[in-house]
């Protein structure tokens, strides 16, 4: 069985990147405590592009927007985190508060998350 997953940087209705998981591989473990904890690696197509060179274009994006399939519409999710890595190096993490999934998961990126101070861009 595969998992579909998509992973977006956006603010409003407009998304600036967009993740795939393209070899769905993932993992779930069970905690014991009636809970599942989901893994899985979502990447950028090699055909996409941010529209400028810097990660600073995320700066605008003041939402992260996470859906796969085992997730249904009523789900209660306890909390989680996003980890990022951007060009190998960059490495930022995002995270994801208690919520009932109503089609998607979400959670706001903290003011400067996509700073050039933040990102070590000149």
């Amino acid at each position: 069985m595969g998992l579909l997953a998509a992973l977006a940087f956006a603010r409003d209705e407009e998304a600036f990147l967009a993740l795939r998981n393209e070899d769905r591989h993932w993992t779930a473990s069970q905690t014991g405590k009636g809970e599942l904890i989901y893994k899985f690696l979502v990447r950028m197509n090699e055909l996409e592009t941010l529209p400028t060179r810097s990660l600073a274009t995320l700066a605008r994006a003041s939402r992260i927007g996470i859906a796969f399939s085992p997730i249904v519409k009523g789900s209660q999710v306890l909390g989680g985190r996003v980890l990022c890595t951007f060009n190998g190096a960059t490495q930022v993490t995002l995270p994801i508060p208690p919520q009932t999934v109503n089609g998607f998961i979400s959670a706001p990126i903290p003011a400067g998350t996509f700073s050039r101070e933040s990102l070590h861009e000149p």
